[in-house]
């Protein structure tokens, strides 16, 4: 039996989250999917919510290839 590494797993489970995502927002009819609601709330539709999910995974992303090439500013910003 071979057993995946915790790496493995976290891009599996990442991919089946991302797919299941995916279907949720095909289950909406596309033309609810382009409605704005009206709040004070930053995100006020599906097209703000995806994008402030791409953000925060492209800035782990930036924060993950700054640590291994040795950059410690993020350490000294977070008060490490």
């Amino acid at each position: 039996m071979i057993v995946k590494s915790e790496k493995e797993n976290l891009l599996l489970e990442s991919d089946k989250s991302f797919k299941s995502l995916l279907e949720i927002i095909e289950s909406v009819p596309s033309r609810k999917r382009t409605i704005s609601i009206e709040t004070q709330e930053r995100d006020k539709n599906y097209r703000d919510v995806l994008m402030h999910l791409y953000e925060w995974h492209a800035m782990l992303e930036r924060w993950y290839r700054e640590g291994m090439d040795g950059d410690m500013l993020l350490g000294f910003a977070l008060g490490f």
